[in-house]
């Protein structure tokens, strides 16, 4: 029977983790509540030992603009007078993508059962559900899940057509970089190892360039099957070991972090988490738990662990503003919108507007980015391609010197 890890605050409000066995995770769902539990996190436990686990392609997740998508129907069909249960059961046909249909409909059987719509939400793993769930838990404690929706389907639609215009940015330069690649590659592994015999007889007169371009190609004959099998079993390891994948994907996310996203990556990790938290604020949910949930939307690891150290000084009586200004490379802005919405009693409000011009701020820069590396990226591969056919053509030329 599969197993499910759970994270669950118990009836004396104490957090507390396991392993259940149910036929599915709606059964699993189902067992927890039985026992008086609020169900806080639930996700199959999976046998890290049976190979077949680590080729199965990982379900896709329930993203921010599913999120905007679910939240946006079910707010519209509240507003037209359907029940929960109803309003859920049309949104597991009418959603676009099976993650937000699988979720509509699991929802849908929970709430037929008498459950609450948060407790399925919370059981999720992907952030935007998290913070969904949080929402979800506010509007429904003060009675206008309805509001509640319809902002978090705003917040949402704003931060997926941020995240679109970044994604659709990357794809010429993407394609150039691939496409330039494949060439090299092809000619490094195909073509150069079958020129090689017609320079053997040049000797001393064979082009510094084409001694070069020939003892870089017979580096890539010896060392190109060993790299392509590391890599190999890294992807490998990756899928196997979450723990991996955490440090590989840490690594590169510290990258983005410095010089090399010009500050991008770090002000839309910052506007991420100020738009989740200052809309789960605003919805009445304590600062400590919406913090926790606002981390966990951050998509940047480093960030979101970042973040989340913050949810324990917050629960001992710290100011935000506080935390905000000793984190290293918080934006000023922030700070100064979170210590005028601690002052003025409107943090929520504070940090949404916070977020919005953060969110102008990294758009900017990544579009100035992404202006900068098509071109930069285009003139660099061209440089290698001039020099790999000039250094080619120089040893042809060389053949002509050859005494008779």
């Amino acid at each position: 029977m599969p197993r499910f890890s759970y994270k669950v605050q118990g009836t004396d409000g104490h957090v507390q983790t396991g392993i259940v066995e149910a036929a599915n995770k709606s059964g699993a769902l189902e067992v927890l509540i039985a026992r008086g539990q609020t169900p806080l996190k639930l996700h199959p436990a999976g046998d890290k030992t049976e190979l077949r686990n680590w080729f199965k392609p990982a379900p896709k997740e329930f993203s921010v603009k599913d999120a905007a998508e679910f939240s946006g129907d079910l707010a519209r069909l509240l507003d037209s007078g359907f029940s929960l249960h109803q309003a859920l059961q049309m949104t597991a046909v009418s959603a676009g993508s099976k993650p937000a249909r699988d979720l509509a409909e699991r929802c849908a059987e929970q709430v037929q059962k008498g459950g609450s719509l948060h407790s399925v939400l919370a059981t999720e793993t992907s952030g935007p559900a998290l913070a969904l769930a949080g929402l979800v838990q506010a509007g429904e404690t003060a009675g206008h899940l309805e509001k509640v929706l319809q902002d978090a389907s705003s917040s949402f639609g704003a931060s997926a057509a941020f995240k679109e215009k970044l994604g659709s940015a990357l794809v010429y330069p993407a394609i150039i970089l691939f496409m330039i690649s494949l060439t090299l590659l092809v000619f490094f592994t195909m073509v150069l190892p079958r020129l090689r015999p017609l320079f053997d007889d040049v000797g001393d007169r064979l082009p510094v360039m084409t001694k070069a371009l020939l003892g870089f190609g017979q580096l890539c004959e010896v060392w190109g099957p060993w790299l392509a099998l590391g890599l190999l079993v890294l992807l490998i390891g990756m899928r196997a070991r979450p723990a991996l994948k955490h440090k590989v994907k840490q690594f590169f996310d510290r990258l983005l972090l410095g010089r090399l996203g010009m500050g991008g990556p770090k002000l839309a990790g910052f506007s991420a988490y100020a738009r989740t938290l200052g809309l789960l604020v605003n919805s009445g949910v304590p600062l400590p738990a919406a913090n926790s949930v606002a981390a966990g939307a951050v998509a940047n690891i480093v960030l979101c662990e970042k973040f989340e150290e913050l949810s324990a000084p917050l629960r001992g009586g710290k100011n935000l503003s506080d935390l905000l200004g000793n984190l290293p490379g918080a934006p000023e802005l922030l700070v100064r919108m979170a210590v005028i919405g601690e002052r003025s009693g409107k943090l929520g409000p504070a940090l949404t507007d916070a977020a919005g011009i953060l969110e102008r701020s990294a758009r900017t820069r990544m579009e100035r980015l992404m202006a900068a590396l098509t071109p930069a990226v285009t003139i660099v591969l061209g440089i290698i391609v001039a020099l790999v056919v000039g250094a080619l053509f120089l040893g042809l030329a060389s053949l002509t010197e050859i005494d008779v």
